[in-house]
């Protein structure tokens, strides 16, 4: 009597045990069933982010272009392209401004006429790009005509082209000088071989108080190619008795090297 008793106590307590077990597994499972649902939320976010920064990829691309300033606000620059397209050019807080003379340089500095060349993010569809970097540019001036008049006290010549503009041309010691002809082809020359009446090519920069005066950084003469026809080279084309004001826009004016 007394093991059949014990028998019965250990089946008892055998059934308790499978019965607290069976719940306690059941209440786990119904805790830890949502996590399936949520990681899926997470990836399909994930996915919507990736797609979404694809498309702006696709619609964005980095952009460079140099302009003439034709308006301008704290947030925005309107420019003139250099194919004469108008340009809306965006600012932030991360755009940055730069130039070669002035390091404190900066949106207030830009006016009218201004010429930068400016890379940012072009957006495709607006057509607008947001500015991360401005730099000031100065574009160097061309002029294809003859001389008609050296001073050689002040080294500086008049140049007309085939619009009949003059020009003073100054001479500094950053400027290179050289001829061509068809047997040497360019060799290296010098202001005292610069004659009147000959075709002549000039790069320069223009003298910041007179529009009508640049200093050459590049000097190229030409004695064997004739002079444009349209290019009125007679006396009196210039100014009877007319001098070369010697250039005051850069302070004290440079001696050049007169070696040839």
């Amino acid at each position: 009597m007394k093991k059949a008793l014990f028998f019965c106590l250990i089946l008892c307590l055998l059934l308790t045990i499978n019965s607290s077990v069976y719940a306690i597994s059941e209440e786990s499972t119904e805790t830890e069933s949502p996590t399936p649902t949520v990681k899926k939320n997470q990836l399909d976010d994930l996915k919507s982010r990736i797609a979404s920064k694809v498309a702006q990829l696709k619609l964005t691309e980095k952009k460079g272009t140099i302009g003439t300033v034709t308006d301008i606000s704290d947030t925005q620059i309107t420019i003139s392209e250099m194919n004469e397209n108008q340009r809306f050019i965006d600012l932030d807080e991360l755009t940055k401004f730069n130039s070669p003379s002035d390091k404190s340089f900066g949106v207030s500095d830009l006016k009218k006429g201004t010429t930068i060349g400016i890379l940012g993010i072009y957006n495709k569809q607006s057509r607008r790009i947001l500015a991360r970097e401005i730099n000031l540019i100065t574009i160097p001036k061309f002029i294809n005509g003859a001389v008609i008049l050296i001073n050689k006290k002040e080294f500086s010549l008049i140049v007309v082209d085939k619009d009949q503009k003059q020009t003073t041309v100054d001479i500094e010691n950053i400027t290179k000088t050289y001829s061509y002809d068809k047997s040497s082809g360019l060799i290296k020359s010098g202001f005292s071989k610069i004659e009147e009446n000959t075709n002549i090519v000039v790069v320069g920069y223009e003298n910041k108080e007179d529009n009508k005066r640049i200093t050459a950084s590049t000097i190229i003469l030409l004695p064997q190619i004739p002079i444009n026809p349209k290019i009125n080279i007679a006396t009196d084309a210039l100014e009877k008795g007319a001098t070369i004001v010697p250039s005051t826009g850069s302070g004290k004016k440079l001696t050049p090297i007169t070696k040839d």
